[in-house]
């Protein structure tokens, strides 16, 4: 009984994977620390209602605040990600007033929020597929090593389509059970 794709596959997929991710990983941790030094730059002197350092929740550390190097890192990345990142910007626009201080924070805390959220976790998703595509290539290749046992069952039949993008050549045979023509 087939079972899909192979755990050796997904290994390999992942295995090959990791020295891109870890590049990948070093570019990120790069950019958040510009941000980081950017953001401290920009919020470390507050001049309206307080230190700009806030939200300590109860069994935390760490609030966010740009005073520490440290602290600021855990900012920048929380940022980055999209947790909370909306009182963040709050705060920082009520510690530091005025409209040029407010447009930094947003154009900050925006760009911050599109380049994290939306750019490097997409990055990291086709990182992901296009080695995973690359693994099932291998595994369709009947005379590769890797392929021990070829199988065909349904599913690999759908993450083929899905990956080819070719819809028109796996129409539905009403005579077969699964309702999938191999190709």
């Amino acid at each position: 009984m087939c079972s899909g794709i192979r755990p050796k596959a997904l290994a390999k997929a992942f295995i090959s994977s990791l020295p891109t991710c870890l590049t990948m990983e070093v570019i990120h941790a790069m950019i958040l620390w510009g941000y980081t030094v950017s953001g401290c730059y920009l919020f470390y002197d507050s001049k309206g209602e307080g230190s700009f350092q806030y939200d300590y929740r109860p069994g935390w550390d760490v609030g966010y605040s740009y005073r520490t190097l440290y602290d600021a890192f855990i900012t920048t990345f929380c940022i980055s990600t999209g947790s909370n990142s909306m009182q963040i910007l709050a705060n920082q626009m009520a510690a530091n007033p005025g409209f040029i201080t407010s447009a930094l924070s947003i154009a900050y805390t925006l760009s911050l929020i599109l380049l994290g959220k939306y750019v490097i976790m997409q990055l990291y998703l086709v990182l992901q597929v296009s080695q995973l595509k690359m693994a099932l290539q291998s595994l369709s290749n009947k005379n590769s090593a890797f392929n021990e046992y070829p199988c065909s069952d349904v599913r690999t039949t759908i993450l083929r389509m899905l990956f080819e993008g070719n819809w028109e050549s796996h129409e539905p045979d009403p005579d077969d059970e699964d309702g999938f023509n191999e190709p």
